[in-house]
């Protein structure tokens, strides 16, 4: 009995030593299959050339973003001598109704020319040309006035039509990739954005404000580099028209492309209903 008892007692162990072995190995090799996947995924993301460009241009705008939330306020109270509290109240009022009011305005405009899918792509690639081209235009005289009025008018300009740009962009470069690929392609921009937008931005006019024995003349020239900013936006900007227009222009894709796409979308909306059940 004492003999039956330890073997029984040495078979759970094994047993249970080899249950852990093996749900180990398949949680290996699951975790393997995923890397693999996504590996793909992201290979195949990082080749279409719309979705570079689109996502640069992204990561361009919220370079500008976080320069001008790192060095405004100071810009405006050490170099143009505004009272501090003047200037908190400002630029919040400045930053929060520009960048709401653009984004709101932009997705509006977007929708009313039909979306940022297919062949509507043009359209929505036409608007963000235009709301780059003004946002320029209102971008580039900053580093150049002194005046607390023509600043924050130019600031609030500028803020609006480039957080129009955002929902417009941010449509077109998701669209740009095929549906299975969009959660590769989304961890895929954030981590640009956040490398070379969040991260970069201070580091870089903060190097170019250092760079100058003047601190005036440093924070000036820092202004200045966080605003031109926009002109590789515009550019990167034109580059995707040019790849949009060639891709439904040039090849003659018309609504039937649109169809397919939308039937697509429903045969996986379908799969995902199936799995589900399953």
């Amino acid at each position: 009995e004492i003999s039956n008892g330890s073997s029984s007692k040495k078979k759970k162990e094994q047993y249970k030593y080899l249950k852990r072995r093996t749900s180990g190995e398949m949680l290996e090799v699951f975790e393997t299959d995923n890397i693999m996947k996504y590996c793909a995924e992201a290979f195949e993301v990082l080749s279409t050339p719309l979705y570079l460009s689109i996502t640069f241009a992204l990561c361009s705008m919220y370079f500008i973003v976080t320069g001008i939330q790192f060095w405004m306020t100071e810009y405006l109270i050490q170099i143009m001598n505004i009272d501090p509290v003047l200037v908190v109240i400002i630029f919040s009022f400045t930053s929060i109704t520009a960048s709401l009011a653009g984004v709101i305005i932009g997705g509006i405009f977007a929708d009313k020319y039909g979306g940022y899918k297919g062949k509507n792509s043009v359209k929505a690639m036409k608007l963000c040309l235009a709301f780059g081209f003004v946002a320029f235009v209102f971008a580039f005289p900053i580093g150049f006035l002194f005046t607390l009025v023509y600043v924050t008018t130019l600031l609030w300009a500028f803020l609006f039509f480039g957080a129009a740009i955002i929902p417009v962009a941010t449509g077109i470069m998701i669209s740009s990739v095929r549906r299975e690929y969009q959660t590769a392609s989304s961890s895929i921009s954030q981590l640009i954005f956040n490398l070379l937008g969040y991260f970069a931005s201070p580091i870089l006019t903060g190097f170019i404000v250092d760079s100058f024995e003047n601190k005036r003349t440093g924070f000036i020239w820092g202004i200045r580099i966080i605003f031109w900013w926009v002109i590789i936006s515009l550019i990167l900007i034109v580059i995707s028209f040019i790849l949009v227009y060639k891709k439904y222009e040039k090849e003659g894709e018309d609504e039937m492309s649109l169809d397919e796409e939308k039937m697509m979308d429903e045969m996986s909306d379908m799969m995902k209903i199936q799995i589900q059940k399953r």
